[in-house]
This record gives C-alpha cells, sequence and structure tokens, in this order.
C-alpha cells in the first residue's frame, strides 16, 4: 500500500491558474486502455491522484453508472510554479462514481462525499473524500496506539466489493475490508477483517461490521473479493511462502472460505467455513490452497464476469512487475481452476511497488478482461492504471 507520512489536510482545492467561482465539469470521452482512471477533480484543477487501488461495480439502481472504491489517496496538486506537491493525504478509502464504456478506462468519475452526506449533483468536479471509518484500537508491532504520534496510522482498505442477492438488500453493495495498521509507510500489520453494506442511492454505510480482529490476523482469515453463487457468499485469501531474489513469489496458497448468502450469516464469524481439501472445516488454520501450483505475492483478486459472457475469474499477482495469471473454474469453485491468462500489465520503472491488479467486469468485454493497477511510474507519485487483455 502506499508508502507515504500522512499530512493533516485530508483534501484541498487545487487549481492550477487561481480559478475563481464553480468550476466547470468537463466533459470527457473514455479512452481506449491503456490509460489512467481519471476523476473530474483531476481533469478541472489539474490534480493527480495516487490511489493504492481501484474496485469497481455498477449501481444496483443505475446499471449504467459505476461505483468505484479506492484505498489509501494522495493528493497533489500544482503550485504557481506548475510543479506538484502533495497537499492532502486519505488514509483508508475514497469513492467515486460516473457513467462508463464496457472495453474503455473512465476518464470523468466524480468523487463522492463522505458517508452519509447528502449526495451531490452529478457530474462534479469535487475533491476526494474519506468513504470508510478510521478503524479504532489498532496497534504498532510493538504494541503502542497506531497513530502519527507513533509514525503510523490506521486504515480500513477495500478488498472487494459485489451486489447483494435477493435474499440480501439488492439496493445496496457488500464491501469487504481490511483493517491495518502501517507503520512508517513502510509496513503494515494486518489486524482485521470485516464486511460492510454501502447504499449508493443515498450514500449510506448501512453497516461496517469488523468480524476478525487480531494483533496479527493470520492470511486465512483476511479474506477478500465477495462472491456470491448458489445459497453461499464465497471469500478468498491468500499467502505467499517462498519468495526469490528479487521478491516474486514461488510458492504459496490461495484459500477459499464460504459464509450463508444472507447477512445474519456472513456477519457471524462463527458461519464461516474453509475449504480443506475435498471439505469444509471451521478451523481457518486448517484450509489448503485451492490451486497447487499458486505463487500470489498479494491479495488475489474474484470477481462474476457474466456481463462480459465469462464466468467466476481469480487473477494472482505473481511478480513485482506486474506479471499475473487468471484462472477459471472447471466446473465448480471447489474443483479444478485452469489458467486462461499469462500476462503482465505495463507498469513503468518508478520507485515503488507495481500493485493492485484487479479486474472489472463491467468494463470487459467478450474479448478482453479489463484490469486496473497501481504504476508507481505515472504521475507525480503513481496513478491508478487499466488496461485490457485478450481471453
Amino acid at each position: 500500500m502506499l508508502r507515504r507520512a500522512m499530512c493533516r489536510s485530508v483534501w484541498a482545492v487545487i487549481v492550477a491558474v487561481g480559478v475563481l467561482g464553480v468550476p466547470v465539469v468537463p466533459a470527457l470521452a473514455d479512452s481506449a486502455p491503456p490509460a489512467s482512471v481519471n476523476s473530474n477533480f483531476e481533469n478541472t484543477y489539474g490534480a493527480s491522484l495516487s490511489r493504492d487501488c481501484g474496485f469497481s461495480t455498477p449501481l444496483p439502481a443505475n446499471p449504467a453508472t459505476s461505483l468505484w472504491l479506492f484505498c489509501d489517496t494522495a493528493i497533489y496538486g500544482l503550485n504557481q510554479q506548475l510543479q506538484y506537491h502533495l497537499s492532502g493525504f486519505i488514509p483508508g478509502s475514497t469513492a467515486a462514481a460516473g457513467p462508463y464504456t464496457a472495453g474503455e478506462v473512465p476518464q470523468g468519475l466524480s468523487e463522492l462525499p463522505t458517508p452519509p452526506a447528502a449526495l451531490p449533483t452529478m457530474p462534479n468536479s469535487d475533491g476526494p473524500a474519506q468513504f470508510l471509518k478510521t478503524p479504532a484500537g489498532l496497534v504498532t508491532s510493538t504494541g503502542q496506539p497506531c497513530d502519527s504520534a507513533n509514525n503510523a496510522y490506521a486504515a480500513s482498505w477495500i478488498s472487494g466489493v459485489t451486489h447483494e442477492p435477493g435474499t440480501g438488500n439488492p439496493a445496496d453493495v457488500l464491501i469487504t475490508f481490511g483493517n491495518y495498521c502501517v507503520e512508517g509507510g513502510l509496513s503494515f500489520d494486518p489486524e482485521g477483517f470485516g464486511i460492510a453494506e454501502y447504499n449508493p442511492a443515498t450514500n449510506t454505510v448501512v453497516s461496517q461490521k469488523t468480524l476478525v480482529t487480531g494483533a496479527a490476523v493470520p492470511p486465512q482469515q483476511m479474506l477478500v473479493s465477495p462472491v456470491f453463487s448458489g445459497p453461499h457468499l464465497y471469500l478468498f485469501g491468500s499467502q505467499c511462502a517462498t519468495q526469490d531474489q528479487f521478491g516474486d513469489c514461488t510458492s504459496g496458497s490461495i484459500y477459499l472460505a464460504r459464509t450463508g448468502d444472507t447477512a445474519s450469516s456472513w456477519d457471524n464469524p462463527a458461519s464461516y467455513q474453509w475449504r480443506d481439501g475435498s471439505t469444509w472445516t471451521s478451523a481457518a488454520s486448517s484450509a489448503t490452497s485451492i490451486i497447487p501450483s499458486a505463487r500470489p505475492m498479494s491479495a488475489v483478486n474474484v470477481s462474476n464476469y457474466s456481463p462480459a459472457g465469462q464466468g467466476i475469474v481469480l487473477i494472482e499477482q505473481t511478480n513485482a512487475g506486474g506479471g499475473f495469471l487468471a484462472y477459471e473454474p472447471v466446473s465448480s469453485l471447489t474443483g479444478t481452476w485452469k489458467q486462461v491468462i499469462s500476462a503482465s500489465v505495463p507498469c513503468g520503472s518508478g520507485s515503488g511497488l507495481c500493485h493492485a491488479i484487479i479486474g472489472h467486469p463491467e468494463l470487459s468485454t467478450a474479448g478482453e478482461l479489463m484490469i486496473s493497477y497501481f504504476d508507481p511510474a505515472q504521475g507525480p507519485a503513481g496513478h491508478l492504471m487499466a488496461d485490457a487483455f485478450a481471453w
């Protein structure tokens, strides 16, 4: 995730050449990939938002508009000398929404205010705002409070999003998140897994519950990528066991967990089970890898690509240069998975890590998988990019 010290300001209106009054929202067409994922705030003010990850899903009440959920967001603006400078940092998550075109990269997302503030007129050029609330009670690796006094900050990082089924509230989306204490901008400690329910029509976080807590939550319980299938909600975990001298993963595990497809189940930690070979177990520590040759160097990403004429697809980043593999289940999530793509996102040679390789079903087509990723070589300090890959 982002390796930056926190700034006091949450966000600042950044103007390249003294703009007064209400800005006019530029009408930019979406771009063919590869391209950066941009918001109207960036387009209007010449700003650059260095966002750590990007998940998306069509709005339940307006499928032509997509909701985007981001992780840590650093705000870079232009000074009078037209040089970029860091003017704000939002820990945890931010959100935006806007129309989309399958096969293209969004160029005109509108930032959303912190829930439960009223939704502004869309489109707009508002600045980004924190989405999920900051987790409380996190500590550093030495047991100190996770705060700026100890050169750390607490964050709830988004790890997946999907629509709730009819057994839930179809007007809501279900969001998974992980709670982390980020120390010195260099390391982060997993201290919680949770699920939030969000109503995009009212900009309301209906529920935000941390289900697993601890000073070092094991990877089997840091679950991501919620996927509904049949009467269950499935989630995934991952762990890299060994790395080579370049930091690339050489062996690891991808875990599969499930619970029921109602809030009474997904909000109940005791209802979760993990796949252990050919059986299900309530002991997370007994989980085994569903892909024997797994080598995930970071969290996997799984979504249902029915809008693109595909099924459920799992994306696994395997090396620091942006290499990834995409898998599909041959017959079921609990059976054999087959590799369908082996490729690399076109990251540059910036000072950070190429990461957050995440698929977008609504942007994908029958011929191509659309993926977003954080490229440390773009913009003043990295930027969220997107590219398409043939199935």
